[in-house]
């Protein structure tokens, strides 16, 4: 390729399939914690009013290539961050110790059903504010909440009430929910 092909490239015009792959990647960026949530807003308003290529690559210079998760290093802790979407991280997933999750106006899943959890425990950290919030968990597992601030939100875990004894490691949530659903779903 020709440098007079690159500019010729980032001179033309993009079209709405140009736009989504780029808003899906800054969305994925997010979601690994390469973007704040500020960040995020301003690149996807930014994406959705690109008009060419040079418009987009700008947006996403500095953000690696995105490898599936199975080539990704073991981390420590992760964050998880989207505004107006939807996070999953479903059947079996590497568990850090620390997870941090960063919602607005969004539904997250996490499923701690299928992988095992560090000895110590997972330390869930977040911070939401008009957000649904799914814990898919064992049917014996402690999950601990009594560090979590809720203004005006609502925590369910009702077949928690029932556990005779609790095993395996504990998951400890902090941080705030405001406006939120926060519901732990145990296996029966």
């Amino acid at each position: 390729m020709t440098n007079g092909d690159v500019v010729a490239r980032a001179q033309q015009r993009v079209g709405d399939v140009e736009r989504e792959a780029a808003v899906e990647r800054l969305r994925n960026a997010a979601g690994e914690g390469r973007l704040t949530l500020d960040e995020l807003d301003g690149r996807l308003e930014a994406a959705l009013v690109a008009r060419t290529f040079a418009d987009l690559d700008v947006l996403t210079a500095d953000l690696p290539d995105t490898r599936p998760a199975t080539l990704r290093p073991d981390r420590e802790s992760v964050r998880l961050a989207i505004r107006h979407g939807k996070i999953e991280r479903l059947g079996g997933w590497h568990i850090p110790r620390a997870v941090t999750l960063e919602l607005a106006h969004a539904v997250a899943t996490l499923d701690l059903r299928h992988s095992p959890l560090p000895a110590d425990g997972l330390r869930l950290e977040i911070e939401a504010r008009h957000s649904v919030i799914h814990l898919l968990a064992p049917a014996g597992m402690l999950i601990e909440t009594d560090e979590l601030v809720r203004r005006h939100s609502n925590l369910s875990d009702r077949r928690g009430r029932r556990v005779v004894e609790w095993t395996g490691p504990q998951v400890y949530v902090t941080g705030s929910l405001a406006h939120c659903t926060l519901k732990i779903k145990r296996a029966r």
